[in-house]
């Protein structure tokens, strides 16, 4: 989630990473050349910084020549401090 509400997907053999607001009305598509994209989070000191992963690297004429690569995203949209619960095991 971002600090403004919205929902970031990483789109499996979807070569995208989707956004949705809170209607889960899709707002942004990014598309990448990896078919496999894998996961995302926010990064950097004010998380201002987006990460992506990608999988696939072992077939990349089936997943496209950015298969397995990590890709950073600046795109002025910041992510929210990751949570930590207060549950004692």
């Amino acid at each position: 989630m971002d600090s403004e509400g919205y929902i970031w997907s990483a789109r499996w053999d979807g070569w995208s990473l989707v956004r949705y607001n809170q209607q889960g009305v899709e707002d942004r598509r990014i598309r990448f050349p990896a078919g496999q994209v894998s996961s995302v989070i926010f990064g950097g000191n004010d998380y201002s910084d987006i990460y992506v992963t990608t999988a696939g690297a072992s077939n990349k004429a089936k997943n496209g020549p950015g298969a397995g690569a990590l890709y950073r995203l600046r795109l002025g949209i910041k992510g929210l401090p990751e949570f930590f619960s207060n549950i004692k095991i």
